[in-house]
């Protein structure tokens, strides 16, 4: 029943169907309505700016002149990283 030992395959199979409806008016869109957005660094709250990727490229060739960071959850099983000073 996938419900599993908590017996929740009832609830699994509702999140999945919400999900699904949520989700269907994106997939009628199709792939050519896509966009993919990069936030700019170093920018206040209250003013976002972000870059538009180009599909057509891959993502290196899209990120080449951006400067990227990444947060790294160190709560994260089995995560080697040492939490931030």
């Amino acid at each position: 029943d996938g419900g599993g030992a908590c017996g929740g395959g009832s609830a699994a199979e509702g999140e999945r169907s919400l999900l699904r409806h949520k989700l269907r008016s994106y997939s009628r869109e199709g792939v050519g309505a896509l966009r993919v957005l990069l936030p700019l660094q170093q920018r206040p709250a209250n003013d976002p700016r972000f870059v538009l990727l180009p599909l057509d490229a891959s993502l290196g060739e899209s990120l080449r002149s951006h400067v990227v960071t990444c947060a790294v959850d160190s709560c994260t099983e089995g995560s080697t990283n040492p939490p931030p000073a």
